[in-house]
């Protein structure tokens, strides 16, 4: 039996929303992913491909907690990808308070937790989960 497909209309429109904030405020260009794929969007500077990166979004201050918490397998697909692409594997997140990024560094000591939602009632939501400073994403 497959598992039920996540990903949302409303997930792809705020993940563009935040390609673009990143066009406005850098000189970089943004090229959204795939739907359903590992990855959001590849950002270019001087027309030359540099990150691959994954979105997320957060309905708390970035602050509210000393670490933000992401799924390894998100990371582990994200890294792959960068690695095959030979770009930066970079994590965006949107909080309330605005939207950071953190290059994700390959072989960063983070602590590992099981973790993940438990509101949907699916157990492959519930997964080893990689913790990342909060403090050490910096602001678009």
């Amino acid at each position: 039996m497959s598992r039920p497909l996540y990903e949302k209309k409303e997930h792809r429109e705020s993940a563009y929303k935040a390609a673009m904030e990143i066009e406005d405020k850098t000189s970089a260009k943004v090229e959204m992913g795939p739907p359903m794929g590992h990855w959001d969007f590849i950002i270019h500077v001087k027309n030359k491909p540099v990150a691959i990166a994954d979105f997320k979004e957060r309905y708390n201050t970035h602050d509210k907690y000393k670490t933000y918490f992401v799924s390894e397998k998100r990371i582990k697909n994200l890294l792959q990808e960068a690695i095959a692409r030979e770009l930066k594997p970079v994590l965006f997140v949107r909080w309330t308070d605005g939207l950071r990024w953190l290059e994700i560094a390959p072989n960063a000591h983070v602590d590992r937790t099981v973790g993940g939602r438990y509101d949907r009632g699916d157990a492959a939501d519930v997964e080893y989960m990689l913790h990342y400073w909060s403090k050490d994403f910096r602001a678009v």
